[in-house]
């Protein structure tokens, strides 16, 4: 009796998790316009729980590719083509 309630919490717990990370989005952000979006922030903003910022090579300046604010909201911000070819440029603002 115990391991059955137990197993039902464990899954009760886990069961909206799983669902949000299994309806995940991935936003591509690309500074020639081939993606979903060209700055970093306003895909940071279309996000929910779960959800993907994939980073085009290019060097991100301007306001919407620094000081990012997620909300709050756990995203993967994440490069296409590694640290060498993405780069967030701050423009020497911090």
């Amino acid at each position: 009796m115990r391991s059955t309630l137990a197993r039902l919490l464990i899954v009760g717990l886990l069961t909206p998790n799983l669902a949000s990370w299994a309806s995940a989005l991935t936003y591509v952000v690309r500074l020639d316009g081939s993606g979903d979006f060209t700055a970093i922030q306003a895909a940071i903003d279309a996000c929910a729980v779960g959800d993907t910022v994939l980073v085009g090579p290019g060097s991100y300046t301007g306001a919407q590719n620094r000081d990012l604010d997620f909300s709050g909201v756990d995203l993967l911000l994440t490069s296409e083509a590694g640290k060498e070819q993405t780069v967030l440029d701050c423009e020497e603002l911090g």
